[in-house]
């Protein structure tokens, strides 16, 4: 069974992987204001360039683009979002709401991505988004926790209880079922994308391997 060393340390890895880039990223429009609607209800995406990012983006399976996740509570080009973050080290971290500009900030990649057209089902996202602020960051990154989420388990969860279906599922990683980025707007429809990664880092240290019903837990 992984040490708690390792297991706190592979908490702060995913941590900063889900924190935006603050080493340079080019000023752009997109990181103030969308070039298009976004509607309450919507998936929105950001990749940053932090050291740990590479590594958070190769979990997704589909598009290796983005590294966090979130969901726009308020209509308009700069909405307001609902996402489940934490410092660089896995602290202080909760679901809460931030400006589009706070939520962009150091980025180097935006979409936004709709699961419907129907309003009352982007409604029903928004309102589960909401109901989930406050609850703490998962650093152990297990869905067997559900008082706890991590970036895109709060999305699936939000998504999937509105929807009252699975919308959202599941990427299989050394035989551990995690939410990666790209699960989250595998069946919706994009509304915009904008801006490109940065060049790939290497990760710098070798995470310890999840197993299976052991290290996938607090």
């Amino acid at each position: 069974m992984a040490s708690r060393r390792s297991l706190a340390l592979a908490a702060a890895v995913m941590a900063a992987a889900l924190a935006p880039g603050k080493g340079g990223a080019p000023s752009a429009p997109w990181q103030e204001s969308a070039p298009v609607e976004i509607k309450r209800g919507d998936i929105v995406l950001r990749r940053g360039d932090g050291l740990w990012t590479q590594w958070f983006v190769d979990a997704s399976t589909r598009e290796k683009l983005y590294s966090h996740v979130g969901i726009a509570v308020t209509d308009g080009k700069a909405p307001m979002v609902v996402h489940s973050e934490a410092d660089d080290m896995g602290a202080d971290g909760r679901v809460k709401r931030d400006r589009w500009s706070v939520f962009q900030a150091g980025s180097f990649a935006a979409a936004a991505y709709r699961i419907s057209d129907d309003p009352a089902l982007r409604e029903r996202i928004a309102q589960a988004a909401e109901r989930r602020l406050g609850m703490p960051f998962d650093p152990s990154f297990s869905l067997a926790d559900t008082n706890r989420l991590y970036c895109s388990q709060f999305v699936r969860d939000a998504v999937n209880e509105a929807a009252g279906r699975e919308v959202i599922g599941v990427t299989m990683q050394g035989g551990v079922a995690i939410v990666a980025v790209d699960d989250c707007y595998a069946n919706a429809r994009k509304i915009f994308s904008a801006g490109a990664p940065p060049a790939p880092k290497p990760y710098g240290l070798s995470l310890p391997r999840l197993q299976p019903g052991r290290d996938a837990r607090p």
